[in-house]
């Protein structure tokens, strides 16, 4: 047996079972929906991981039976009479002729080489540990199972199956079930069961990349990433739509709590921090969850990446899950729109006001609770909040609308501009690093006056030729309205009298706002604009380089401008052993075209092409058709899926010239979801001097 894993079967320790308390009932009743099939929940488990990982660790929990019944599971392999092994080389797919056709195995490893080109190869965590000639050879073994109950996948970690790394790391294998009709609805343009088959395959492969670091990590934790891992390799699913109204109907409830839905539901806590901070942000938590667990590796992993502190960045999490629904707006969550609404205590209409939590909503530690504020209650507001000491008490005040405004007290007791709009307040506490705290509090919401203040907002760094808006959220408080705005210099600005113009100078600039008041009273504030360099990259002077068939050649790229150092990715990713190298030696195989796209230190990106052609064959021609937009459906009414040669400035844009989304994206897919803010008609994309049109048909 493994010695990671140190399993005593010693009489004492297998054949006590302590019934007493929720751990024993938990355990018990997973040990019946995966070993007796006993399970009629209204939705399909997303998962029997975390419920297999809490067995294990609480089997003293099982009789002795049971216990031989988990054991056996993962010491010895399930048994298929067929199975197919992947071209690419990562995956061992086991099945029984009568129960599955072909098609659906060789879909199965199409989704699971997806999910390790994305979640290994682009992303760069940690390969699955290697299983020796477990299930045959060393590939990833996936078994696909007819399971007697509703349940999207599973994994098993090997007994015995310790990874080569000094920490918790072991081999696993995956089962995906043989049929996903009748599961929840989600987007997938194929339809619902094949997208629930997609995301089934990220899900539980990340379960195994997972195991690399630490196989005995939080499973609240576990599921949360898994869950992530799925919009990101399979974005326009959105398969985890389906359980997020267990998190936002009882936001009180804790981040940590691992019940069998509410771990499912808070997927949308990575993907807030991966919006601000990229994968990179996910990754530097499973760098730290190797020796850490839980809130403690995610305090860690925050820390290390670029001094992030845990507290302040939930908070700013909390105060975005107000943010959803018909109050999402274009800065916060991505697919917010999307997501329900957050559930509030108490709308307020009068002031002053104090609220104390309800016993049965106190906010457990890393829980929340929200409350709303109507419209034209006060210009500005006083807020003082107070709670029970064991706990550290955070709130922050959101102001929804198009650009929808967080603002964050430097102490317990803050004064805030509201400007008379809607607001809410949310507040947390950060207790102990456990689910079962809860804790009490008072807040206490009055009006106040402010002094004549002018806000030109925080520093900014952009990529040339973008632009920015300055100036806060507002741009000046206080005083006697209304107020007359000036910005010195004009230069770059599209309105020197406008309280937030947009700025889109060529050189770092250093702007001054003057505001002067009705009574001629004057505030000032400046902000610095600081802009990078051009970026630009060349791969060749030609548009096509012509070469003779097995021909070896290098590709290396020419970089002007921006912000060393540069990162590098080539495409296609199977035509280089590492993409992210700047010099790449490729052997010519077929007519083909290359592209590469670069960053530079400020995020700022560009990309160039070539067409890679041979000279024999009269149908091996260059492509230049290959490099242009592409969107589907189309018509469409729900969503449209617009493939992006590289990266650029992309934006969407009524017949009319009226713009509908701009920003900057990366090379690969988009979805855009209009989400019924837009009227039916025809709408332009453009990415360069590219163009590509789309009906939609709402």
């Amino acid at each position: 047996m493994g010695a990671k894993f140190m399993f005593i079967l010693g009489a004492m320790a297998i054949l006590t079972v302590i019934f007493a308390g929720e751990d024993s009932l938990r355990v018990q009743r997973e040990y019946e929906i995966l070993f007796e099939g006993k399970y009629d929940g209204a939705l399909p488990i997303k998962s029997g991981t975390p419920m297999l990982l809490d067995i294990i660790k609480n089997r003293r929990y099982l009789t002795q039976s049971q216990w031989e019944r988990v054991h056996q599971k993962m010491l010895t392999r399930p048994v298929r009479d067929s199975y197919y092994d992947t071209p690419e080389g990562h995956f061992k797919i086991h099945y029984n002729a009568s129960e599955v056709d072909t098609h659906y195995v060789r879909r199965c490893g199409e989704f699971f080489e997806r999910a390790w080109s994305v979640e290994v190869d682009s992303l760069g965590f940690l390969p699955p540990v290697p299983d020796g000639t477990r299930g045959g050879d060393s590939r990833v073994d996936v078994y696909i199972t007819h399971f007697p109950y509703a349940i999207y996948g599973c994994t098993t970690p090997d007994d015995g199956g310790d990874g080569p790394a000094p920490w918790n790391d072991v081999s696993a294998y995956i089962e995906v079930n043989t049929s996903y009709e009748g599961f929840p609805s989600n987007d997938d343009p194929e339809g619902s069961a094949w997208g629930a088959f997609k995301v089934t395959c990220a899900h539980e492969f990340f379960h195994t990349v997972q195991m690399a670091y630490d196989y005995n990590e939080e499973v609240w934790m576990l599921e949360i990433a898994s869950v992530w891992m799925e919009d990101i390799v399979y974005d326009y699913v959105n398969d985890y739509y389906n359980y997020q109204p267990y998190f936002f109907n009882s936001p009180w409830v804790s981040i940590m709590t691992y019940d069998g839905t509410h771990e499912y539901a808070s997927a949308h806590w990575f993907h807030y921090l991966s919006e601000n901070y990229s994968a990179e942000a996910i990754k530097a938590i499973f760098n730290k969850m190797i020796y850490a667990d839980g809130l403690a590796a995610i305090a860690e992993g925050l820390d290390s990446l670029a001094g992030l502190d845990l507290n302040r960045e939930f908070m700013t999490f909390a105060a975005w899950n107000y943010l959803t629904g018909s109050r999402a707006d274009s800065f916060h969550y991505e697919e917010g729109a999307n997501y329900p609404e957050i559930y509030v205590e108490d709308y307020i209409t009068t002031l002053p006001y104090t609220f104390l939590p309800p016993t049965a909503h106190r906010p457990a530690s890393y829980g929340s609770n929200y409350v709303a504020f109507v419209e034209g209650l006060a210009d500005a507001v006083h807020i003082e909040l107070s709670g029970d000491p064991g706990a550290r008490w955070h709130y922050a005040v959101i102001i929804p609308g198009d650009t929808a405004q967080i603002l964050f007290p430097d102490d317990s007791t803050g004064n805030f501009y509201v400007g008379g709009k809607a607001f809410a307040v949310a507040i947390f506490p950060a207790g102990t690093f456990s689910p079962s705290a809860h804790y009490n509090y008072t807040l206490t919401v009055s009006e106040t006056t402010l002094g004549f203040v002018a806000d030109a907002g925080d520093d900014i760094y952009l990529c040339y030729g973008d632009t920015a808006i300055l100036g806060g959220s507002p741009s000046a408080c206080g005083g006697t309205e209304p107020y007359r705005y000036l910005w010195r210099p004009a230069y770059g600005l599209s309105d020197s009298a406008a309280a937030n113009p947009l700025a889109a100078p060529d050189t770092t600039t250093l702007y001054h706002l003057t505001v002067i008041d009705a009574a001629g009273d004057t505030a000032q504030d400046s902000i610095r604009v600081i802009v990078d360099l051009p970026l630009s990259v060349s791969i060749s002077t030609q548009e096509t380089i012509v070469v003779a068939r097995g021909d070896t050649f290098a590709l290396e790229a020419e970089i002007s401008g921006g912000t060393p150092p540069y990162q590098y990715e080539w495409y296609p990713h199977e035509l280089f052993e590492n993409p992210q190298d700047s010099v790449q030696t490729i052997v010519a195989e077929s007519t083909v075209t290359v592209w590469l796209e670069v960053s530079d230190s400020f995020g700022c990106a560009t990309a160039d092409s070539v067409v890679i052609s041979l000279t024999d064959g009269v149908c091996e021609k260059p492509m230049p058709g290959a490099v242009r937009l592409e969107a589907y459906p189309n018509p469409f009414n729900r969503a449209v899926k617009v493939i992006l040669p590289h990266s650029g400035h992309l934006t969407i844009s009524s017949v009319d010239g009226r713009v509908i989304f701009a920003g900057r994206v990366k090379a690969g897919e988009f979805l855009w979801r209009p989400g019924g803010k837009i009227s039916a008609g025809i709408y332009i994309i453009r990415l360069a001097n590219m163009t590509k049109r789309v009906l939609y048909i709402p």
